[in-house]
């Protein structure tokens, strides 16, 4: 399993919080965060976004682990400024990266 689709469940999980309540509060049909999880479906960086605000975690905690650099916000400005061909590109590494921790 990839890693954000690990830390996804493992916060989804947590006591007081669902996959489906993270889902519907980030915006999205009550599936999604599980379809996430489940590699039914790849999620944009901003889908990951609206869910870690769901969560309450840092995005970079989904992305890549606890007690990563929360300077996310600098890497998230540059990635809403991307377009569509570099962001691809972009989700394409991340997945690789994350694969990787496997």
């Amino acid at each position: 399993m990839s890693k954000h689709r690990e830390q996804l469940a493992k916060y989804c999980d947590r006591p007081g919080y669902s996959r489906s309540a993270a889902s519907l509060k980030a915006g999205y049909n009550k599936n999604y965060a599980s379809n996430v999880i489940n590699g039914k479906i790849t999620p944009t960086i901003e889908a990951l976004e609206a869910l870690s605000v769901a969560l309450d975690v840092p995005l970079s905690w989904i992305l890549f682990g606890e007690g990563q650099d929360d300077g996310m916000s600098e890497i998230m400005d540059k990635l809403r400024r991307i377009d569509p061909a570099g962001l691809k590109a972009v989700r394409a590494l991340v997945d690789t990266l994350s694969s990787e921790d496997q």
